[in-house]
């Protein structure tokens, strides 16, 4: 075939000769010893090594949730949660499918306790091998096959054996070596979760990954953390020179959502509840207020509420703070063990369980110092009672006791791997730290230091949620206690990771009701920036903890009306206007449509005694105008969009610096409402239909809005089709009802696309001759 081509091309023998050598190499090194043993590896993994994956995840995916010991498998109650991008300070949502769509080599997913971040990876595994029934997202499908990597696994010690325990069968078949080249050949997605729970060993694992996976262009690696080791992992990739995009899994923080996420869990821990309710457990949550909702945005929140109405529904009813929440969780184990213990033994338990506990709070508090998270049986057992006999009497203590206790609270570790060894840990890491709390609070109740009660020498940013959790239980139990010891949270909340004002503004928000952290929170944020920001629900929130205690010099509010009247945000806003006296710069036209009113949030300045130094958004009625006029003053820059009928703007006559009108054309016959002058303002005429207006439509509004000498600043349209002639028309007649602008000059019309610029000056335009 060569030789006929060449005959064809009319190429010489010893160009012929050259392509037949070419090809001749080509086959033969096709056919290497390497890359047959490459191919035959590469089916091996897409084929058993798939499989055995496959195998382990879904066991992986099936949980026990204590201490209602209820039983659920994540494919029948999976839910996607809403994720947002985030690019230096702006946060943007996207959907859930985008994650895959990134073209950086790692994406970084972070989220607060209990936000998901591990039910995301299992979410992925399973969708990826088909096994929730909801479309695949396409840059899922892509991927030839998954690897896990659990940061909290203390027995894995490097990369190569997180291969062979994931393909022990193709492990068993072909050396480690060649599968972790063959590997290399597939397009590869690792799934990393809890960077923030990573000990020395993971951390080895990880270095090797990021070393291996950058110069791969068919690799990518989908890493979960919580936010105060974000800055930790993004300095690891720079240091590896790894290109990384960072999401955050996004609060439930949607009533129909929460209700929605309620009803998958509802079968499954009322399957067994004989007592008589009044209603179902979303009912009861549909009924909650709002403050008590808007706590339980995660979905371990919303888990706690499940697994306390299962048994004491009366119970939710009374919450009104986070720590009710966790108070009652905690009420709930020592129910829950009690019943045990008395269905099989005689006595009183309670001072037995309250010591257990407490000793249960000591152990965990010591193994998070190094961050250890599962932990073998027996030493724990040992630690427990040394603990124990320090705290009581043990003539009640037992070994059969101690375990029904434990089994309560305790989870047997299942590891990806299926290694040999046993491990325990509590149910979720949050637990593990509420228990450590509790112990932290008991001793503080007791008059120790807290500088005495942490374990010394511990890592930074281990202890971070257990201060929270004390901080907001002394807010509660003990505010005189947390006031006397706060220099000493000071330096303990400090250490655990907060240096900055974003650090704790987070921590804020978390213990909305401690005094102490928003102060802080206010006084480091005001020494960053002397303008706030507010342009989601949680810089509000934010802002309004923090504004009784410090008042930022400007506020820039960049929401939609509805943003800021929705829910719990209505009654925020009036509070922050209400004690803000400073500069206020309010954007309220950042959406889709700019000629949506926002009347109602306009009219609630009447509260404030701010001074309006920027103005942007659409009113629609006169009212609306003087309470915009109310808090304006000579220096004030506005930009108004006039919804439908024009509104009387008399009332703000001396009150802008310069006043930008935006308006779409008025109906026929049009009113005249005269824009206020001096200063002359702007006016843009915007077409709504994409020409499907006249130049007529444009000379009735600009004439019905012009001020009482005629006189504008700029006259533009907007979004005009309007053509060269019909420009001209326009240009006459509005010279000719004595509308002028501030050009001098030619009376002309200048385009820039869809956008036209009009100078109608004391000279009359010249007409174009047909």
């Amino acid at each position: 075939m060569v030789r006929t081509a060449g005959e064809y091309y009319a190429l010489k023998p010893d160009e012929v000769d050259e392509l037949l050598q070419e090809l001749d190499d080509e086959i033969k090194s096709e056919f290497s010893e390497t890359k047959k043993e490459i191919a035959r590896a590469c089916f091996l993994l897409s084929s058993k090594g798939k499989e055995e994956v496959e195998t382990r995840f879904l066991a992986f995916s099936e949980q026990v949730l204590l201490p209602s010991n209820v039983h659920v498998k994540l494919m029948d109650i999976f839910t996607f949660l809403d994720m947002a991008r985030v690019e230096g300070n702006l946060e943007k949502s996207i959907p859930y499918k985008e994650l895959f769509e990134s073209g950086e080599k790692v994406i970084i997913v972070s989220g607060v306790t209990g936000a998901g971040k591990t039910t995301l990876l299992k979410t992925v595994a399973l969708q990826y091998f088909n096994m929730i029934n909801h479309e695949t997202p396409t840059g899922l499908k892509d991927f030839e096959m998954l690897i896990y990597v659990e940061c909290r696994n203390t027995e894995i010690k490097d990369f190569e054996q997180v291969i062979e325990h994931h393909f022990r069968v193709v492990c068993y078949e072909i050396n480690i070596d060649k599968v972790i080249d063959a590997l290399f050949h597939l397009k590869l997605l690792f799934l990393v979760d809890g960077f923030d729970e990573h000990n020395q060993n993971s951390k080895a694992v990880l270095t090797a990954l990021f070393e291996k996976v950058w110069p791969r262009s068919n690799c990518r690696i989908l890493i979960t953390t919580r936010p105060h080791r974000v800055e930790e992992l993004q300095h690891l990739l720079v240091v590896k020179n790894v290109t990384h995009a960072e999401y955050k899994l996004a609060p439930i923080s949607d009533r129909e959502k929460q209700i929605e996420f309620i009803r998958k869990y509802e079968k499954k821990f009322s399957g067994n509840n004989t007592q008589t309710i009044t209603m179902s457990m979303s009912d009861c949550f549909s009924h909650l207020s709002l403050d008590v909702a808007a706590m339980l945005i995660e979905p371990i929140s919303l888990l706690h509420f499940c697994s306390v109405f299962k048994h004491s529904p009366d119970i939710v009813t009374k919450w009104r703070t986070l720590h009710d929440v966790a108070r009652d969780t905690l009420l709930l184990s020592k129910t829950i063990v009690k019943t045990k213990l008395c269905d099989k033994y005689v006595g009183d338990f309670n001072p037995l369980i309250d010591n257990i506990f407490l000793a249960i709070g000591e152990v965990a508090l010591s193994y998070l110092q190094d961050g250890t998270l599962s932990f073998d049986g027996n030493v724990f057992q040992c630690q427990l009672k040394q603990c124990y006999a320090k705290l009581r009497d043990t003539k009640e203590f037992s070994d059969s006791k101690l375990m029904l206790i434990l089994s309560s609270i305790l989870k047997t570790q299942r590891s990806f791997f299926d290694t040999d060894e046993t491990t325990y840990s509590f149910q979720h890491k949050s637990s593990q730290e509420y228990f450590a709390a509790h112990f932290v609070v008991k001793q503080l109740m007791r008059n120790i230091r807290l500088e005495e009660i942490l374990p010394r020498d511990t890592a930074e940013n281990q202890l971070q949620e257990v201060l929270l959790y004390v901080v907001q239980d002394l807010q509660s139990k003990s505010p005189e206690t947390l006031t006397d010891s706060w220099s000493d949270f000071h330096a303990a909340l400090r250490h655990a990771g907060l240096t900055n004002h974003e650090h704790w503004q987070a921590f804020m928000l978390r213990c909305p009701s401690v005094t102490n952290v928003a102060r802080k929170a206010a006084e480091l944020s005001f020494s960053h920036c002397k303008t706030w920001v507010i342009s989601s629900d949680r810089t509000l929130n934010a802002v309004h903890l923090m504004i009784s205690h410090k008042r930022p010099e400007k506020l820039n509010v960049k929401m939609l009306p509805m943003g800021l009247l929705n829910g719990l945000n209505g009654r925020r806003w009036d509070a922050v206007i209400k004690q803000y006296s400073g500069d206020l710069l309010l954007d309220l036209n950042s959406g889709i449509n700019p000629y949506d009113p926002c009347d109602e949030v306009i009219t609630r300045l009447e509260i404030s005694r701010c001074k309006l130094v920027k103005f942007q958004g659409c009113v629609a009625s006169s009212e609306a105008v003087r309470h915009v006029s109310s808090v304006s003053g000579s220096s004030t820059d506005m930009r108004l969009y006039l919804h439908s009928v024009a509104p009387d703007l008399g009332a703000l006559q001396h009150k802008y610096q310069t006043l930008r009108v935006y308006t779409r054309p008025l109906a026929s016959p049009a009113v005249p409402v005269p824009l206020p002058s001096p200063p002359a303002p702007s006016l843009t005429v915007e077409d709504p239909n994409s020409g499907h207006w006249t130049w007529e439509d444009v000379a009735r509004t600009v004439v019905a809005l012009a001020p009482l000498d005629k006189r504008y600043a700029d006259l533009w349209l907007g979004k005009s089709l309007l053509k060269a002639a019909e420009e001209q028309r326009l240009l006459a007649a509005l010279h000719e009802c004595g509308v002028r602008t501030a050009q001098h000059g030619v009376t002309k019309c200048e385009r820039k696309g869809f956008r036209a610029t009009l100078h109608v000056t004391e000279n009359a335009p010249v007409m174009e001759q047909p």
